[in-house]
């Protein structure tokens, strides 16, 4: 996972240069890396809108939790006791968007959490399975949008914020979707495509 920091000056980056799975910064040129956190299992780092902070996922004491840590580096502040995966910040920097699992098979929730300290504030039932999919604010700050994938074939859906179920917002008829995001102007950005194999029968010649 790659980020570049709000002012394009920096990227950070998961990298395993030190034996882990831990955060690091680098100026843009490539130069002066730095390691931002001792936490091992890092992946999907997600910037707050003033660059001072980055919340991630990582291994916590039993299981794969968020932290935050500052983009200076220092000690990173736990901030989920339970499983927590995806996390992404709010436009205006005070809330936290992730998927949590549930207890039993079956859909992920959708929770919003206070960026300072963790704390659970609201939560959703999506249509996204266990193993999640990306997650994204909206432009508009008003609705969480994931991937759900039904019957082999994937779309993105919108959970609005004030409530309600869980409504699509494409309606593709093929392929799955690898990647996906909202532009600056609004625009859906999204990464689609099928997964082609073949099967080859070798025999030992006689």
């Amino acid at each position: 996972a790659i980020v570049f920091t709000p002012d394009g000056k920096d990227l950070v980056f998961v990298s395993n240069r030190g034996g882990k799975d831990e955060l690091w910064r680098i100026d843009s040129d490539g130069s002066h890396p730095t390691r931002l956190a001792p936490t091992d299992g890092v992946q999907f780092p997600s910037f707050s809108p003033d660059g001072r902070w980055i919340v991630y996922e990582g291994n916590g004491k039993d299981n794969l939790v968020l932290w935050r840590v500052s983009v200076e580096g220092g000690n990173p502040i736990q901030l989920t006791q339970g499983i927590a995966h995806r996390p992404v910040v709010s436009a205006d920097g005070k809330t936290i968007a992730c998927f949590m699992p549930n207890n039993a098979p079956g859909q992920a929730r959708l929770a919003l959490l206070d960026f300072a300290n963790g704390r659970l504030l609201k939560e959703f039932t999506s249509k996204a399975p266990r193993s999640v999919s990306a997650l994204r604010w909206s432009p508009d700050n008003q609705a969480l949008t994931y991937v759900v994938k039904i019957n082999g074939v994937a779309n993105i859906w919108s959970q609005p914020l004030a409530g309600g179920d869980p409504v699509p917002l494409t309606d593709w008829k093929s392929d799955a979707i690898y990647g996906f995001d909202w532009a600056k102007d609004g625009q859906l950005v999204c990464e689609r495509g099928s997964v082609l194999s073949e099967v080859v029968l070798i025999r030992e010649s006689p």
